[in-house]
């Protein structure tokens, strides 16, 4: 289980592989120990550009009964890693807040996660003295010229959530959205809008609405992965 803890989460132990082949959407094939082995991928995207054969991979072992006993955790993209689990971003995210590393958001304290509102959930409620704040993350492992990439397939999910981070603004709250880099080779952020160009309209008009537009790039260590500092964002 990831840890939190010195602003970041812990991976624990991690045992090298080389990626063969997406047999499901969570359920892959590596190379490990001389063995071809079933690894779990708790990854929902698309990630054919990091999850290619021969690619080499990062797993954990994990105490759990069926089919599998290894997470896929990071992978390598062209020379640089990528973390694969997207369970990692809220995480990531809480121990930051916790740390006030995420400055646009200083004086503000987890409230609740995974929070109920009409028709959606975002992911955090953080509140202040004075306010609430609804906060939804999303996490990119695509990149291009330096620029973290969200997101890799077209998402009505996501232009869900830009949609009711508006109507929290309309309602006098405060919201935003923030995109974690996933990977420690970009310099900025932009939507992709050659995948999914509605989503990319959406974030121009949240934005144009009041919806705080923030990115984050990651630093990835040997067992560690911490949210590291501000990166532009370029909105389209």
């Amino acid at each position: 289980m990831d840890l939190i803890g010195e602003c970041g989460v812990r991976l624990g132990s991690l045992l090298p592989a080389l990626f063969k082949a997406r047999l499901s959407r969570f359920l892959g094939e590596v190379s490990f120990a001389g063995n071809v082995v079933l690894v779990h991928i708790p990854n929902t995207g698309r990630l054919d550009y990091a999850l290619t054969p021969g690619a080499r991979v990062w797993l954990r072992r994990v105490s759990r009964v069926g089919r599998t006993e290894y997470d896929l955790i990071l992978a390598e993209c062209a020379g640089s890693r990528v973390v694969v689990d997207s369970s990692l971003q809220n995480r990531l995210v809480a121990a930051a807040l916790g740390c006030g590393i995420i400055v646009e958001l200083a004086g503000y304290t987890v409230c609740d996660e995974e929070v109920a509102v009409p028709g959606a959930r975002l992911d955090f409620m953080l509140c202040s003295s004075e306010r609430k704040y609804f906060l939804e993350v999303k996490g990119c492992t695509l990149a291009e010229q330096g620029y973290a990439l969200y997101p890799d397939a077209p998402t009505l999910r996501g232009r869900k959530h830009l949609a009711k981070l508006v109507k929290m603004m309309e309602q006098g709250f405060k919201a935003g959205v923030l995109f974690v880099a996933l990977r420690d080779d970009v310099v900025a952020f932009r939507a992709n809008t050659k995948i999914d160009p509605e989503f990319s309209r959406g974030l121009s008009r949240a934005h144009a609405r009041g919806v705080d537009v923030m990115a984050y790039s990651v630093r990835i260590g040997a067992d560690m992965v911490n949210i590291d500092s501000a990166i532009p964002v370029r909105l389209d």
